[in-house]
């Protein structure tokens, strides 16, 4: 069985806050990075459903530019098999996100394909279902427990 796992990284902000100067955005140099903590819970169960099949690869795949494999980093860690970042340098909405993942995603021919029910950052849910359109596979949102 292989499941690939679309993971994003998220910013996260440290106990300090200071805006930028036209106070629109919180300054970077305030933010820290981390996994999603709903692709982490993704991961997880891709991970606990290959343990359960008895072999399998779990594949987790980010969009973004070098930052992002720290989020990946994670994922090898919790004991995903490989890791594939697409490259983006610039910020992409959520459907051009799935487009990116789409085409990597189609090579890999995954059994099934996981992606955190929404991102903390963007909040919108949308790239796993753009995702599933693109790859004209079936749907699922919002699960909290898969059994083989």
């Amino acid at each position: 069985m292989k499941i690939v796992v679309a993971v994003k990284q998220v910013a996260v902000l440290g106990d300090e806050v200071e805006f930028t100067e036209d106070d629109r955005d919180v300054d970077p140099d305030y933010l820290d990075f981390a996994l999603n903590e709903w692709d982490s819970y993704a991961t997880e169960e891709a991970l606990r459903l290959v343990e359960a099949a008895g072999s399998g690869e779990v594949v987790v795949i980010s969009v973004g530019d070098e930052d992002a494999e720290d989020s990946m980093r994670r994922c090898l860690a919790m004991g995903a098999d490989r890791g594939i970042r697409v490259e983006s340098v610039r910020t992409l909405d959520p459907i051009q996100v799935a487009r990116a993942l789409a085409e990597v995603v189609r090579s890999e021919s995954p059994d099934l394909v996981f992606a955190g029910v929404q991102s903390s950052d963007s909040v919108q849910a949308a790239t796993g279902g753009a995702l599933a359109g693109l790859l004209d596979m079936p749907l699922v949102a919002v699960v909290t427990k898969i059994e083989l």
